[in-house]
């Protein structure tokens, strides 16, 4: 129940600072979200005010986002946690608001590290964020491309684009192929019942 508090209290944190996600949000209230995560579910509902708070009602939920553990390991790989490893079910337009609200939601950390640390030392830390953050990318990019290239040209698991044309290309010759015999052994039979 901590970490869930903890949850709860930054994404407060963070609407306060998204008025516009907030007041999309408050077009939802009172509806009810269940998180099935690998570690348990996870039920809130959204406020009249447009907050996000733990539920412990009786009612069905309106939507419910079931995670699987592989989401972080697609998160590693497409850089962004898309639909693999997440299956949503329910009020699809509110999963749809929802993704949208998220995209809108603002949290400006360094303002948040300069209250700790001061402006410099916050400054210099979402600098090394940012950096961190465009190294994993082109870390991620790499990661990818090297892992394709070893499953395509290493391991022979994966087919290039080049070996699928020419698969491709070969089967179409086969076809064609096959066809033309078909015709031969048709108008041979035909020939032979003629005579």
């Amino acid at each position: 129940m901590l970490p869930l508090m903890m949850i709860l209290r930054f994404l407060r944190h963070v609407l306060t600072g998204s008025p516009g996600a907030r007041e999309a949000l408050e077009k939802h209230s009172r509806k009810v979200i269940c998180v099935e995560a690998p570690l348990g579910p996870i039920v809130v509902y959204i406020t009249d005010d447009g907050f996000v708070e733990p539920y412990t009602g009786g009612d069905q939920p309106s939507l419910i986002i079931k995670v699987t553990p592989d989401v972080a390991l697609n998160w590693l790989k497409e850089g962004e946690i898309a639909s693999k490893g997440v299956r949503i079910e329910g009020d699809a337009q509110f999963a749809s608001d929802l993704s949208r609200i998220i995209g809108m939601l603002d949290w400006d950390y360094e303002e948040d590290m300069a209250k700790i640390f001061g402006d410099v030392i916050a400054h210099r830390l979402g600098e090394m964020l940012r950096g961190f953050g465009r190294w994993m990318s082109g870390a991620r990019e790499s990661m990818k491309s090297s892992v394709s290239d070893y499953l395509s040209e290493e391991s022979r698991l994966l087919v290039t684009p080049v070996g699928v044309e020419m698969f491709t290309r070969g089967v179409d010759e086969v076809s064609d192929g096959v066809n033309r015999l078909e015709k031969r052994v048709s108008e041979m039979t035909r020939m032979r019942r003629d005579s």
